[in-house]
């Protein structure tokens, strides 16, 4: 997130605290972009998401309030999300 702030230095990017549930991140509002969107950082069950949210024309962005974080229970391979190596 440093050096995401740091590209920007111009635009005087403030990262802020935000809370989903009951896990803490970080979110950078009016990134610039094709769209201005928001970008949210946060550790949830030992992985760091990254989740990126244009934001609408009406000012700012819904989507962290709609989010949420379970266990997994079926990891990237089971489901199929990676290409197996060839051998």
């Amino acid at each position: 997130m440093k050096g995401f702030v740091q590209a920007f230095a111009g635009l005087n990017l403030s990262p802020r605290p935000i809370r989903i549930g009951p896990y803490q991140g970080m979110m950078i509002a009016n990134a610039p972009g094709i769209d201005p969107s928001t970008y949210v950082y946060l550790v949830a069950y030992g992985r760091l998401y990254e989740i990126i949210c244009p934001e609408r024309e009406s000012g700012g962005c819904d989507m962290p309030k709609s989010l949420s974080f379970a266990p997994t229970v079926r990891s990237p391979e089971e489901l199929g999300l990676f290409a197996k190596p060839k051998e």
